[in-house]
C-alpha cells in the first residue's frame, strides 16, 4: 500500500524483530497508525526525499508495543503511534537530510541525530505530531552504557 508517492506501508512497518520473534500485530497497524505514517511521510519524508533528489530509507518506523520492548525503545516513542522514522540518506551522510528538513522549514516534533559523530549519525530520527511540533533538535550519544541527548540549535546542525 502507498502512503505516498514513493513510500509504502511495507517500508514503514518492515521489522527484522517482527520477523524473527512472530509478533503478527507489527504488520497489521489500526487505521490510526496507518494514517499518522501517513501523515509522516507526506509531511517530512516525501518533500525531504523530493529536495534531496535520492531515496531515503528508513530503517525503523512504526514498532508494536512487542518490537519497542524488545529492542529496548523509550516507553513514551512515537514510533509505536507510528509518528516516527529514523532515516538514512542513500546517496550520502544522513546528516543531510536533516539540513535538508531544517532548510525548507518543514514541521517536525523532534529530530534527533543519533550516535555516530554529528558529520556522520549512525541514522536521523524524525517524527512530526500535528499537536506537537516542538521544533526540538537532540544529539543522542553513549556515555558508558547509558544513552545522553544533548540539546542542539539549528545552527548547529546547518555548520556541519
Amino acid at each position: 500500500m502507498r502512503i505516498s508517492e514513493n513510500f509504502t506501508l511495507k517500508e514503514l512497518t518492515i521489522s527484522q524483530t517482527a520477523v524473527r520473534k512472530q509478533y503478527k500485530e507489527q504488520f497489521d497497524p489500526s487505521a490510526e497508525i496507518i494514517n499518522n505514517l501517513k501523515t509522516l511521510a507526506e509531511e517530512i519524508l516525501q518533500p525531504a526525499r523530493a529536495r534531496l533528489g535520492c531515496p531515503i530509507r528508513v530503517s525503523s518506523g512504526y514498532r508494536c508495543l512487542r518490537v519497542n520492548k524488545s529492542i529496548g525503545g523509550s516507553s513514551t516513542s512515537d514510533h509505536v503511534k507510528g509518528l516516527a522514522a529514523d532515516v538514512h540518506n542513500t546517496n550520502g551522510s544522513d546528516i543531510e537530510i536533516a539540513k535538508v528538513i531544517l532548510l525548507m522549514g518543514l514541521p517536525f516534533k523532534q529530530m534527533i541525530i543519533e550516535f555516530g559523530t554529528l558529520a556522520e549519525p549512525s541514522w536521523v530520527h524524525i517524527s512530526y505530531d500535528k499537536f506537537n511540533n516542538k521544533q526540538q533538535i537532540l544529539r543522542a550519544y553513549k556515555q558508558g552504557r547509558a544513552t545522553k541527548y544533548k540539546t542542539l540549535t539549528r545552527k548547529d546542525i546547518l555548520d556541519v
